[in-house]
């Protein structure tokens, strides 16, 4: 049996390796790209570029990119060890819940197969999931007893998560307090008694916090002495809590939907996000009905004066945990943003199954239910997404011939653009990707500027609804693009999808187009990218029509 487990582990890390090849994402790929590239040669996160992620994904990034060459594939290799990892401890969360190596191997392969069908690679969800469920294994596992350094452990893994990001490590923080809390149920662990139980308590989470606090505090405090704490604050709490929602939310499923979205998934041209209320609504049902039986489960505790199980205490601190991933995903719902809290829907699911009576006839109708209703968004849709993916793009193929982009197939007209840019300037001076017009902005090719392995030649290689739309930030890149004199630009001339939100709104503010139309003439198309370049008549330093623009 342990050789068949072992195959079965394999498979899953396999199936999570099989769409290395996938087309690459030109924004939130490239920004996880151009990120690692830019710390990578000497520039400081929110000094020297914005972003509203926290630093350890570019950080971790570059060091791969130290490491094995600045590419990709290199990235993306990182990106699946880290899944592949996450699976595993994901398996190791199944086996404590359901008190069996064999039956986890079934949360474990569904896990494998939705991480393996998610293609958003350098989504620094990943690193922060995988340090969040670890701070919550070391915890269930720890609060069954033993050394007393457990929460120190439990509480570093969750602070590593918030170098990745902030709000999944507090959700992780806040799963770890609600397993210390517990363990002083009933008649387990140190303090047992009812006066005992409070000091016992504040004891390991202040090890806790104070293992967390020792984990972060020393790097965003070098990035606020560098950078200034109030622009930390702004770009990582205040911006995401505000403007981001503004600008980015999308409205919730309705709780019933047609059954063409179900079948979209067998379309690929389909527009639509498949299965879409199961997959927000599902997650709600897994983790209310686990909170029901783990309060009965607690109440049995306080009764007869026992502990509270393991896998009870897991239960509970993965509840807690879907619970702040599924605000994370209504904050912008689709098919990624809801993925973090599906995997904590699979293991709870799992263990709602391992729990029921099977032999009564309400039980049985009830589990095969909730099995078949899961397989839709949870083994269904993945596996024809991975299929549909390798059969297009097998992983031993090459589909690329920048060496940057390491095989991995890029965009339309992305290799055409950085060979004429490399004609017209062999110097490789830097570059600066704008849109056609700045009052209205969803997104930017960031991934060009990798591709193309040029400096950035401004703090805005994404240009973000409500920051890049706004007086203030386009000053600010006039004054780069006029201080560095750049001779040429490039224009990527794609529309605004109008999603239902502030995005597709105009600010008014055109002053960056104005600069853009009065010092650059267009010079050539490559693709859905426009090169301007500089009208002769224009100099470096000359004045920039400040002011807002209607």
């Amino acid at each position: 049996m342990r050789r068949l487990r072992a195959a079965a582990l394999a498979a899953g890390l396999l199936w999570i390796a099989l769409p290395a090849k996938s087309p690459l994402n030109p924004y939130d790929e490239g920004l996880a790209l151009v990120g690692g590239m830019r710390v990578l040669h000497g520039e400081v996160p929110f000094r020297d570029f914005w972003t509203i992620y926290p630093p350890g994904q570019a950080y971790a990034i570059a060091a791969v990119f130290r490491a094995a060459g600045e590419t990709v594939l290199a990235a993306r290799v990182y990106d699946t060890i880290l899944r592949g990892l996450l699976a595993l401890l994901l398996y190791l969360l199944a086996a404590r819940m359901l008190r069996s190596r064999d039956l986890a191997l079934l949360p474990y392969g569904t896990a494998a197969l939705l991480l393996a069908s998610a293609f958003n690679y350098g989504y620094p969800v990943f690193p922060a999931l995988l340090f969040g469920f670890a701070a919550i294994e070391v915890g269930s596992r720890g609060a069954g007893g033993g050394s007393a350094r457990w929460p120190i452990g439990a509480g570093f893994l969750a602070g590593i998560a918030a170098l990745f990001r902030i709000d999944i490590g507090a959700y992780a923080g806040c799963a770890l307090l609600a397993t210390l809390a517990l363990r002083r149920l009933g008649g387990g662990g140190e303090g047992a008694r009812f006066g005992g139980r409070g000091p016992g308590f504040l004891a390991e989470a202040g090890k806790a916090v104070g293992a967390a606090l020792l984990a972060t505090v020393p790097l965003y405090a070098w990035l606020g002495s560098k950078a200034g704490f109030d622009r930390l604050a702004e770009n990582l709490l205040l911006f995401p809590l505000t403007t981001f929602r503004e600008v980015r939310h999308l409205p919730l499923p309705p709780l019933v939907e047609s059954f063409d979205s179900i079948a979209a998934v067998f379309d690929a041209r389909s527009p639509r996000m498949p299965a879409a209320s199961l997959r927000f609504y599902l997650p709600i049902a897994a983790i209310g009905l686990s909170a029901i039986l783990v309060a009965r489960s607690i109440a049995r505790s306080l009764r007869d004066r026992t502990p509270l199980a393991s896998e009870d205490r897991a239960c509970a601190a993965l509840a807690v945990f879907g619970l702040g991933l599924l605000l994370q995903a209504e904050s912008r719902y689709d098919a990624i943003h809801v993925l973090p809290v599906s995997l904590v829907a699979v293991l709870l699911l799992a263990g709602l199954l391992r729990r029921l009576p099977w032999r009564r006839p309400w039980a049985a109708v009830l589990g095969a239910a909730l099995v078949g209703v899961s397989a839709i968004p949870y083994l269904l849709l993945p596996g024809a997404l991975l299929v549909r993916e390798v059969r297009e793009r097998s992983p031993l193929g090459c589909f690329s011939e920048l060496s940057r982009a390491g095989c991995v197939p890029t965009l339309a007209g992305q290799e055409a653009l950085v060979r004429t840019l490399d004609r017209l300037d062999p110097t490789r001076g830097p570059l600066l990707v704008l849109l056609p017009r700045h009052d209205r902005v969803f997104a930017i090719d960031a991934s060009i500027y990798f591709l193309a392995g040029r400096p950035v030649a401004t703090r805005y290689h994404e240009l973000h609804p409500g920051v890049a739309t706004t007086n203030r930030v386009q000053e600010e890149i006039v004054r780069e693009l006029i201080d560095r004199d750049l001779e040429r630009i490039v224009l990527l001339q794609w529309g605004n999808p109008g999603e239902p939100n502030a995005s597709r709104l105009s600010s008014g503010v055109d002053l960056l187009d104005r600069t853009v139309r009065a010092r650059y003439v267009p010079e050539r198309t490559v693709g859905m990218y426009e090169i301007w370049r500089r009208r002769d008549g224009a100099r470096a330093g000359g004045e920039a029509p400040f002011g807002r623009g209607s």
